[in-house]
């Protein structure tokens, strides 16, 4: 999929396949809207007894705006790059599994509204659909918000989401058309930071399926990911 593309949905929620132990590994397929920029940054965290993230990596985007931290067996596929109209710098990062597996996507890009629909499937008359919440927490020294949840946005199909938002979200009931927007500044491009988009990776048979993803490792690593996310300057 072009970087630009993966931006501009940023709005799309993703869920693990069958398996509730990770998503099936697929080939992070390479930019087409423009040349990739070179690889963020990545160092090796001082350990400390007290830090759960002790000797993860940093993660920096090229444009010196964002830093997150993963483990050190994980790794990133940058297709950022800059764009030629108002998208400005954009950019376009898969977080992937020791084993390949994508399992995240930050990206952000200076662009205008966004558009979307969703069915009243379930006929309550809300733009509401059942969901089961898994964590929630905040981040960005609380200016931020990380949920992750099992939501039935169709009648027949089940859908895992972890990442930022600035949705309500309820115990039981998402919303049928998810945003995983991050908060920053006026001045910052939009900012999208959750579970990667591709919707065929993170599907689950049931609430219950999607429950048990969230008592594994992978999924709290996965969540403290999100939650190391930085803010490193002002425009």
């Amino acid at each position: 999929m072009a970087a630009a593309a993966m931006v501009l949905a940023l709005g799309a929620c993703a869920a693990p396949t069958a398996e509730p132990s990770a998503p099936t590994a697929t080939t992070v397929a390479s930019a087409a809207a423009g040349p990739a920029s070179p690889a963020p940054t990545a160092t090796a965290e001082p350990t400390a007894s007290d830090d759960p993230m002790a000797g993860w990596q940093a993660v920096e985007t090229s444009d010196g705006l964002f830093r997150w931290r993963i483990p050190v067996d994980w790794s990133v596929v940058d297709e950022s790059f800059e764009a030629e109209d108002d998208l400005g710098h954009v950019n376009a990062i898969t977080v992937v599994s020791d084993i390949g597996q994508e399992l995240a996507y930050f990206g952000s890009a200076y662009y205008g509204d966004r558009g979307g629909a969703c069915d009243d499937w379930d006929g309550d008359g809300t733009t509401m659909v059942p969901g089961q919440l898994h964590a929630d927490a905040m981040a960005l020294g609380g200016d931020g918000r990380v949920v992750a949840y099992t939501a039935q946005r169709v009648e027949d199909r089940f859908d895992f989401v972890a990442g930022f938002t600035m949705d309500d979200v309820e115990d039981d009931r998402v919303p049928c058309l998810g945003y995983f927007d991050v908060p920053v500044p006026d001045d910052h491009p939009f900012t999208s930071f959750s579970t990667t988009h591709d919707r065929a990776l993170w599907e689950v048979a049931s609430f219950a399926q999607g429950a048990a993803y969230a008592e594994t490792e992978e999924f709290d690593e996965l969540f403290a990911m999100f939650r190391s996310l930085e803010l490193l300057q002002e425009r």
